[in-house]
């Protein structure tokens, strides 16, 4: 077990949930690199490929949906059965580096949810428009400015997760978790990390239209 699971003298175990469709090749690029010690869950949204079986045959613990829910669907499922209060999600695509989620379990310990904050410079331009439009529209919402919105590597309690009863089944679960846990006042708190994009998967034309309805939604509701 790694020096910095602990403190003062407690290990400091958490889980880490991979929401997942068709990463069968992506997945051990990643699961190998994880802190030893942790639960690792990986989430299968009805993947067509392997994924379950590798993720298997990696050593975690996995769950499949059977009718494909969605990232939020697969994060919240996630979060229900992990055995730990420290929740850290991670992509399954590769474009984050398990080497920051550290950073992710040393900052829970401060505060109930903690966001990856990636650099302009290394989001694609399509993506840096999203996340700008989703910045603003939080900031309507909440009058909290945050830099960096829709970055899927990030860390929250389980119980703060639990009781923010969040619904959103698609990519739009990453700005209710922000937005709720705001009105409910929680301590939020951005790490900076790295992020290299292997491929065009993300977000497509639909799931950011379906993400824009649910924010305008937010601001005309407010």
């Amino acid at each position: 077990m790694p020096l910095w699971c602990y403190k003062n003298g407690v290990i400091n175990i958490f889980t880490v949930v991979i929401p997942s469709h068709n990463e069968a090749k992506n997945l051990p690029n990643i699961i190998p690199k994880m802190p030893k010690g942790c639960e690792i869950i990986v989430v299968d949204d009805r993947s067509t490929d392997r994924t379950s079986r590798v993720a298997k045959g990696l050593g975690c613990k996995v769950a499949r949906i059977e009718k494909n829910g969605g990232k939020g669907a697969a994060c919240i499922l996630g979060a229900k059965i992990a055995k730990h209060n420290k929740i850290i999600f991670i992509d399954g695509d590769g474009q984050h580096d398990p080497v920051h989620i550290k950073k992710f379990v040393r900052a829970l310990d401060n505060n109930d949810i903690v966001l990856g904050r990636r650099t302009v410079e290394s989001i694609p331009i399509h993506r840096r428009i999203s996340n700008s439009f989703a910045s603003f529209s939080i900031f309507l919402i909440t009058k909290r400015w945050f830099s960096d919105v829709l970055c899927g590597f990030r860390g929250i309690r389980r119980d703060k997760f639990l009781e923010l009863n969040l619904k959103e089944k698609g990519y739009e679960i990453e700005s209710e978790m922000l937005i709720k846990s705001c009105h409910a006042r929680l301590d939020i708190g951005e790490v900076d990390i790295g992020v290299k994009y292997f491929s065009k998967k993300g977000m497509s034309l639909r799931a950011s239209w379906r993400l824009a309805k649910y924010l305008i939604n937010q601001i005309w509701h407010k």
